[in-house]
């Protein structure tokens, strides 16, 4: 019997094996039989290439290489016209997983200006979310400080206005 961390690591490496086969070129995602595309897709796919390397270490999954598969992914979140914040977060957060800097990401490495560029701006557009949704601003920002795409770091900022949202909304009195 393997331990409870085993276990795991070998279902996330089934479940991610055996949906790597549907993220597209493009980075795009094909969608289940039966289900409908979403925008935010290859963010979340992105995050979970990331998650799975910064657990294992593995830079491959059968056939697959996970710094181009996330990076295809990225570049698709990143130019994606239905703006998506919800993907975006996930992308960069994705993105970080592979290495807190630019310098030591070789998943940025693999990105061409033009889609670093747009990730600046992705990363800088915000909306003022009155609830949960407003950890994606915290994760954008992060990113964006995170990769030197500003040299003001304002997350401190953007997780008191996260907070002074919630202390609004809270029923409980968070």
């Amino acid at each position: 019997m393997h331990n409870f961390s085993d276990q795991c690591l070998d279902l996330a490496r089934s479940l991610l094996g055996n949906n790597l086969q549907h993220i597209n070129e493009d980075g795009t995602v094909t969608p289940a039989a039966g289900e409908e595309p979403r925008v935010d897709e290859p963010g979340h796919a992105a995050l979970a290439i990331g998650e799975f390397f910064r657990a294992t270490g593995e830079v491959e999954l059968g056939e697959f290489d996970l710094h181009d598969l996330a990076a295809r992914c990225v570049t698709q979140q990143a130019f994606n016209e239905d703006a998506n914040e919800n993907g975006m977060a996930y992308a960069s957060l994705g993105l970080l997983s592979f290495g807190a800097s630019k310098e030591r990401n070789a998943v940025w490495e693999r990105l061409l200006d033009p889609t670093r560029e747009q990730l600046d701006q992705c990363l800088l557009d915000r909306s003022d979310h009155e609830n949960h949704y407003q950890a994606f601003n915290v994760a954008k920002s992060v990113a964006r400080f995170s990769f030197g795409l500003t040299k003001k770091d304002d997350t401190g900022k953007v997780i008191d206005r996260f907070v002074e949202r919630i202390e609004g909304s809270s029923s409980s009195g968070f």
